[in-house]
């Protein structure tokens, strides 16, 4: 990605080129350029063009963003409170996903480096090179047999990022808007701990990780976290895709609620909790 100049009307824009020439990355390269295209979204970089170079290197043109990735303003916040700060950022990829989700794509690779917080607050959610659309055929990538190195991307029958990867990506296995949604759920996780949920000296060890326990419960590696948001992530976080929330809309609903000060639909009150709270907050938007 370069940034560039659109001659005929005078702007900077960001240049994505694909400098390969295998049909595997070509076909993935297009994929993402359709994608991507489809998606309006005020946290998706918008596509401006896309064509073929004279030299026939293939690319596509799109709003430049510029801003810090999430896990820069993670490890510059040092306490709770400013990392609280940061959840409406998540709040708003959290919503970005669940526009995808509902034109039936999937991003597969959420986290904290591919959240972008820009100079006026924004959030942009970028990469969507591992997007697909659900049903869509996604054939192996025999380039990529090999382990996996730390929290690299890696193509094939695993996708993804280690750490932030749901168990069923992790084994291969078809994923739907749930595995957005444990993406998010980690990347909640990594915002409000400053860790992700599932760690290793590599990439192998980070995926048998996820493989082997479920993530640690969120109030016991970040205390002072509210509870209700500690609720939300764990959900997000279930080893069981039934478990968590069905897609990014749900969760996005969810943290909503709790930003707005409302009954959070995934916590469990006692029945004096939702006395107090019941009289001090609005009652939640029904699902």
């Amino acid at each position: 990605v370069v940034e560039a100049i659109d001659t005929v009307l005078g702007r900077t824009v960001a240049l994505k080129e694909a400098l390969v020439d295998d049909d595997e990355t070509l076909r993935r390269f297009a994929r993402e350029t359709r994608i991507t295209a489809k998606l309006e979204h005020p946290s998706i970089v918008p596509v401006y063009d896309a064509g073929t170079a004279p030299d026939g290197t293939r690319f596509y043109v799109m709003r430049k963003v510029s801003g810090q990735p999430l896990d820069k303003l993670v490890d510059a916040a040092v306490t709770m409170d400013a990392r609280l700060g940061l959840v409406p950022n998540v709040l708003a990829a959290a919503q970005a996903i669940a526009h995808a989700h509902q034109r039936s794509i999937l991003h597969r690779d959420v986290k904290p480096p591919n959240i972008l917080v820009g100079e006026l607050g924004e959030t942009i959610v970028i990469d969507w090179g591992l997007a697909k659309e659900l049903g869509e055929p996604d054939p192996e990538d025999p380039h990529a047999r090999t382990a996996s190195q730390s929290l690299m991307t890696r193509y094939g029958a695993i996708v993804g990022t280690p750490g932030f990867m749901p168990p069923e990506q992790v084994k291969g296995e078809p994923v739907d808007e749930r595995g957005d949604v444990f993406a998010l759920g980690a990347t909640l996780y990594y915002v409000l701990s400053g860790k992700p949920p599932f760690r290793g000296p590599t990439g192998d060890d980070v995926l048998r990780d996820t493989l082997e326990r479920p993530a640690q419960p969120l109030h016991e590696v970040a205390p002072g976290v509210p509870p209700e948001l500690a609720t939300i992530t764990d959900k997000a976080l279930a080893v069981a895709a039934e478990d968590r929330y069905l897609d990014a809309g749900a969760l996005a609903q969810d943290l909503q609620r709790f930003l707005a000060g409302q009954l959070v639909a995934s916590h469990d009150y006692t029945a004096l909790e939702r006395v107090v709270l019941g009289a001090a907050r609005p009652p939640p938007a029904r699902a």
